[in-house]
């Protein structure tokens, strides 16, 4: 997938996560070139990671946390429990970028608005806002398809100080409710 300038930082995400997401995936030239083209959008990206190591979410039980950096984008990933024949892990990813004079709407209908363009076979079916640990949160429901495997993600954005702190819920196509709890407990874990 060829990644626009200035790409929203939810579609960067997505990227990101479909690297570790996929255990099956054995293709290094495909992830060299995503890892490239996260790079090329953080280095043109001042902002991103600018809430890097002011955030703490626990992972599930027995779910894995990895802190990692992919291209220059610093993650926080929670994935389920590895399965033998599993081909792709359910997860929780959190990344942070700087919002600048944006408030949140601005912020997070922008991101909307590109990811329909530079996300294969995004489906947008919901947005919203709830609250969460007493903070209004947006969320949008979409699902699409990395790597010829079909997802559904939530995903939500908190603010603070005019940091976005994105963090979503991915699962295999239909499977979002069998993971609800367990997204649950790491959102309602979240602290800024």
């Amino acid at each position: 997938m060829r990644m626009k300038k200035h790409a929203p930082l939810v579609a960067v995400v997505m990227i990101a996560a479909s690297l570790l997401a996929l255990p099956a995936c054995k293709n290094k030239t495909s992830e060299n070139k995503a890892t490239a083209e996260i790079q090329e959008i953080v280095d043109k990206a001042p902002g991103i990671n600018a809430g890097t190591g002011t955030f703490q979410i626990t992972p599930p039980a027995n779910w894995e946390k990895i802190d990692t950096t992919v291209g220059g984008l610093k993650i926080t990933y929670l994935f389920e429990p590895l399965k033998p024949g599993m081909t792709f892990r359910t997860n929780v990813v959190v990344v942070t970028e700087a919002m600048n004079s944006s408030t949140m709407d601005e912020y997070f209908n922008r991101n909307r608005q590109t990811m329909s363009r530079m996300m294969q076979g995004f489906k947008e079916k919901g947005v919203g806002k709830e609250e969460i640990n007493g903070q209004e949160v947006n969320w949008m429901e979409y699902s699409h398809n990395p790597s010829d495997q079909e997802v559904d993600v939530k995903v939500y954005v908190f603010a603070k100080n005019k940091i976005a702190y994105v963090v979503t819920c991915t699962s295999p196509k239909g499977e979002q409710g069998k993971y609800e709890k367990e997204f649950k407990e790491a959102l309602t874990s979240m602290k800024i």
